[in-house]
């Protein structure tokens, strides 16, 4: 086993990098301490890999897909990447510069990937089923496209369409040239643009923001020379689509792919994880995601002692409680009591040591309705004070969790 020490966690992705780097090649297991901080062991590891994983999803680094509207949050609650696709690597920038930083990200993300998987820990990070297909060693096509970019699928897909119905047009027997010419002038792109190519304003050309020299700026990039001078139409379509698709799946993307390869076999061989389809990967990087806790699942993994039984009215309370939080409070439950706001599979019994609740007695002059619950994250302890009703225990344990000292690892 080795100790990292000395990460800090308001910069968890600039130490990290030569943490990883270090220690990547190693076959025991990687242990994290925060500069500053009480906590070692499994908690502040697992607290590590959830901090960078949110690191890697800051807008303002410009490595995934994120619509421009989007780019222009980078402080607050909207600072990061969060899209129903998920996450999938932006258009490589033109940059120099830039594209090294995009590059050197990659690799610490792959680094993160491997280092995760091969010492057992689970990663936040909501990875696009696309990008997870090419982790895995598929390649994408076209038909990829609304597990990308669901915005800019509504337009190729359209497109796609209308190419193979000229194509159809052009290939039937026994039809003139001029029936055929007036069939395929008369056709329209289908729902919901139900117009002539030429009418969506297309350009040969393709734009997205990202980082330069001057910070986040849109860029323009051409499909072919002079291509923002080129309208799209029908004459042109299919080579308009063959170089989109390429620049979004493939060209664009390669480098950062390779970039992540890099960083993933310097653990051990990216090549290992195409025994996985893209959702074994999910889960084995991810764990469970379906979080419906029932009662008998919550009893059978919550251990209640010191102070507190199978019977005690605290302890009923407790995993009645559990039941209702919604998704987001669980995903903050889980991040105060272990340090990742997943689950990992076979739900919380498969935690390892098992969830504990304790009797926390209050302070000396404060009331127990005043006494905060607290954790032990290394070890899965929660101590709750004997609340007198249910009510005060939610009110408790929800600010315990969402107060922004819950993620530095105060151990009471």
């Amino acid at each position: 086993m080795c100790r990292c020490s000395g990460c800090s966690r308001h910069r968890a992705a600039a130490p990290c990098w030569s943490a990883l780097d270090l220690y990547a090649e190693r076959r025991t297991v990687l242990q994290f301490k925060v500069a500053g901080e009480e906590g070692t062991g499994e908690g502040p590891t697992r607290q590590f890999y959830t901090d960078v994983a949110r690191a890697l999803q800051r807008k303002s680094f410009c490595l995934w897909r994120c619509d421009h509207e989007e780019l222009q949050h980078y402080d607050g609650p909207q600072s990061h990447v969060f899209r129903a696709e998920g996450l999938f690597p932006a258009v490589l920038p033109l940059d120099p510069d830039a594209a090294d930083e995009v590059l050197s990200k990659f690799r610490l993300l792959g680094q993160l990937l491997a280092r995760a998987l091969q010492d057992g820990h689970l990663v936040d990070l909501p990875l696009s089923v696309a990008l997870r297909k090419l982790m895995v060693g598929q390649v994408l096509g076209i038909e990829d496209l609304p597990e990308v970019d669901t915005s800019r699928a509504a337009v190729l897909l359209p497109l796609a369409d209308l190419l193979l119905r000229k194509k159809a047009l052009e290939c039937r027997p026994n039809v003139s040239l001029k029936e055929t010419a007036d069939a395929v002038a008369a056709l329209k792109v289908g729902p919901p643009h139900c117009c002539a190519v030429d009418e969506l304003c297309l350009t040969m050309s393709y734009d997205q923001d990202e980082l330069t020299s001057q910070g986040v700026q849109k860029v323009k990039r051409d499909l072919v020379p002079g291509g923002e001078a080129i309208e799209v139409g029908l004459d042109n379509l299919e080579q308009y689509l063959s170089r989109v698709v390429e620049l979004l799946l493939r060209e664009g993307i390669s480098e950062q792919m390779q970039a992540l390869s890099r960083g993933f076999n310097s653990v051990f061989p990216m090549r290992q994880l195409r025994v996985f389809s893209a959702d074994e990967l999910a889960v084995q990087l991810g764990g469970d995601p379906v979080m419906q806790w029932s009662t008998a699942e919550l009893n059978a993994a919550i251990t209640p002692q010191h102070g507190y039984d199978s019977q005690s009215q605290v302890y009923i309370d407790f995993i009645q409680m559990l039941t209702a939080l919604p998704d987001r409070q669980k995903r903050l439950f889980l991040t105060w009591i272990t340090g990742c706001p997943r689950q990992p599979v076979g739900g919380l019994s498969a935690l390892r040591p098992k969830l504990t609740i304790l009797r926390k007695s209050p302070p000396d002059n404060m009331d127990v309705a005043d006494t905060m619950p607290s954790a032990q994250t290394c070890h899965h302890i929660i101590k709750m004070p004997p609340y007198a009703n249910a009510e005060t225990m939610r009110e408790r344990l929800v600010t315990a969790i969402t107060h922004p000292d819950v993620q530095q690892f105060l151990f009471n």
